[in-house]
Order: structure tokens, then sequence, then C-alpha cells
């Protein structure tokens, strides 16, 4: 696998190469979060990402809101010791399809949090590296337009 599988970020990786970046990743002693498959939409996504990712505070399932997850997951991922995270969602263009908007919202969500969590300027804390890593049958023009941090 390429040193580029090591680099912070979001980006997209073809279903099939999943399990070679996870590997590179875990190799390299990257924590990696797994979000379960099966998220459809912004209430399944936040139900699936409890079940893997640390929020602090945590969200019940009533708080199903966008800025909940915000504060929660960066203050969760925060409060892990390992200063190289990698979220890995295989099936991230299952929701994509599904329900863009939602998807569109929390690969921003992500991708703000990774940004975020490597400056030390911004967390007062020591600068962690975070990988999100968006699965799927991706066809070829969705490869370049990876979500953006501040986009909603």
């Amino acid at each position: 696998m390429s040193a580029d599988a090591l680099r912070a970020g979001v980006r997209r990786v073809l279903r099939a190469q999943i399990d070679e970046v996870e590997t590179s990743l875990r190799d390299a002693g990257w924590l990696i979060l797994r979000i379960p498959c099966g998220a459809r939409d912004k209430d399944s996504f936040l139900a699936k990402l409890r079940e893997c990712v640390p929020l602090d505070p945590p969200m019940p399932e009533p708080r199903n809101n966008w800025d909940a997850l915000r504060d929660s997951l960066w203050n969760g991922l925060c409060s892990l010791s390992n200063p190289c995270i990698a979220i890995v969602w295989s099936d991230a263009r299952t929701m994509q399809c599904a329900s863009p908007r939602d998807f569109g919202v929390a690969a921003s969500i992500l991708a703000e949090t990774a940004q975020g969590l490597a400056d030390s300027t911004v967390t007062h804390l020591p600068a962690k590296r975070v990988a999100v890593i968006l699965g799927g049958d991706w066809p070829p023009s969705d490869h370049d337009d990876l979500p953006q941090a501040g986009g909603r």
C-alpha cells in the first residue's frame, strides 16, 4: 500500500480496497474506528456512529442533530490517547445514494473534525491525525469530489 494510505484527511476508497487500506493503517499504529454498515440517512448514521465512535457527551437516541454530533465527535476523539485515528466507513456510498443531503452533512462534519483536530492551536492539545475513509463503489468522477471542511 502506498504512503497515501497513511495520510490524514478525507478520501474515498473503492470498497474492494477498504481492507487493504485498513490493514495498512492498523499496521502503522493507527486506531481504527469502523462505522457499521447500513447507514442510509441521518438517524441511521447517528445510530451506527454511536456503536463505534466515542461521543462526549453521549448522544442519546432522541438527540439526533448535527450540531450535537459536531461537539460530541470532537470531544470524543480528543479523549482518545492514540494520536492517529482512522474512521472507516466502508459503505458510505450507500448513504450518498439513499440520502445525498444527509451524506453531505455527515461527510462534512467528519472532514471538519479531521481538519480541526490536526491543529493544536485550535484544540490546545497535541494534534491528532485523523483519516476518514469513505468506502463504496464510487463512480470515477466521484473520486475527485471529496467533502471539504465547512461545507453543509
